[in-house]
């Protein structure tokens, strides 16, 4: 959401995994379709992977519930059938759309009971396609969701941050960085994106469980609903955002998140809202200055210069700090933030003063 990131290259496997589940709902949705659903039904009709999906629905609970509830729906309400079909193919295209004014998802567009008929399928399948095997290129290939997440850190190798809020990545334990998989268009309110190849983002815990949950990224869905949101692999936000930092009365530091023309912008206000990144910025400024004291203090410890600390010493080590070049953000973690507190610094007089002070406390 907030830098830019690569796509694993799994993401041919994860499409299939997508047709699988159009497949699925259109079986669901046929209204010649006598249940209880069988061995026969799922083979002829959904392939190579019916014997997976016929093994689920024989084994579980969730699912044959979900898809018997679709089903008998439809049987009662056919002309429904054409609708809720049509809209998925329509919702999971939404990424070719994203600078289409008049674009509208039309899963909440559909009578509310199609809606809560279809939801509980299309949003179990995530939980479903857990250890899929999909029939692909002549051979059969195993998917699940730790390999998603781990073929993602792969092809992005080089961040050691969190991409939704510029945070230490997650930690990795056995080989695996435990990042939670978020949903950018949460499942229960898209369900049709549940399994979706570009609705999937690896971020840290605090920014899926704390932050976002199952908050929408649309403030507005009747008006321009996708060009006032950012989007994790397509239109992330870091190029498009400024930093204002201003140091109050009292003394303390205040960030407020602005977009590229200086204005708050609605898709600025929704991503503050997605991700509270203003409050948990603003509580991380006051540890970044901190930081940043020491970390100049300590240089000018090394280079033995105590006596003669001037104004001039204390910006020239600040200048000579990595922070401000575009080599860094979205590598390491706080870059962003830091090179932006920086740059705030050399722009003002009085808080290189300040800067120059605080230095020289306890040195």
């Amino acid at each position: 959401m907030l830098h830019e990131v690569k796509q694993p290259d799994c993401i041919k496997l994860l499409r299939r995994v997508l047709k699988l589940q159009f497949r699925v709902l259109f079986l669901a949705c046929d209204p010649q379709l006598d249940l209880p659903l069988t061995a026969e039904h799922c083979q002829r009709c959904l392939g190579a992977e019916g014997g997976w999906v016929w093994d689920r629905y024989r084994r579980g609970k969730r699912f044959p519930e979900a898809f018997d509830k679709l089903h008998t729906y439809i049987k009662q309400n056919p002309q429904d059938r054409k609708a809720l079909l049509k809209a998925f193919i329509h919702d999971t295209r939404f990424h070719l759309h994203l600078d289409n004014p008049r674009f509208r998802f039309r899963y909440g567009q559909l009578d509310e009971t199609a809606r809560e008929a279809a939801r509980p399928l299309m949003e179990l399948f995530y939980d479903l396609s857990f250890s899929i095997q999909i029939q692909g290129n002549g051979q059969v290939e195993r998917f699940d969701y730790d390999i998603f997440r781990n073929k993602f850190w792969d092809a992005n190798s080089t961040m050691d941050l969190c991409p939704a809020c510029d945070g230490p990545r997650p930690d990795t334990i056995d080989g695996k960085v435990q990042s939670d998989n978020d949903h950018f268009f949460p499942s229960s309110k898209y369900p049709f994106l549940s399994v979706h190849y570009l609705n999937i983002l690896p971020i840290c815990q605090t920014c899926n469980e704390r932050a976002k949950g199952k908050k929408d990224p649309i403030d507005d869905h009747q008006t321009e609903p996708l060009l006032h949101t950012f989007h994790p692999y397509i239109r992330p936000a870091r190029n498009m955002l400024k930093l204002r930092i201003a140091r109050k009365g009292g003394g303390e530091l205040k960030l407020r998140l602005r977009d590229e023309d200086g204005k708050l912008s609605r898709r600025v206000k929704n991503l503050d809202n997605l991700l509270e990144l203003e409050d948990r910025w603003n509580e991380r400024l006051k540890q970044r200055e901190t930081h940043l004291i020491e970390t100049i203090r300590n240089q000018i410890r090394k280079r033995k210069k105590l006596d003669s600390l001037s104004t001039d010493q204390v910006n020239q080590e600040l200048e000579l700090l990595p922070f401000g070049d575009d080599y860094g953000i979205g590598r390491f973690q706080s870059y962003y933030l830091d090179s932006n507190f920086k740059g705030f610094i050399l722009n003002d007089a009085g808080e290189r003063e300040l800067l120059w002070k605080k230095v020289g406390e306890n040195l």
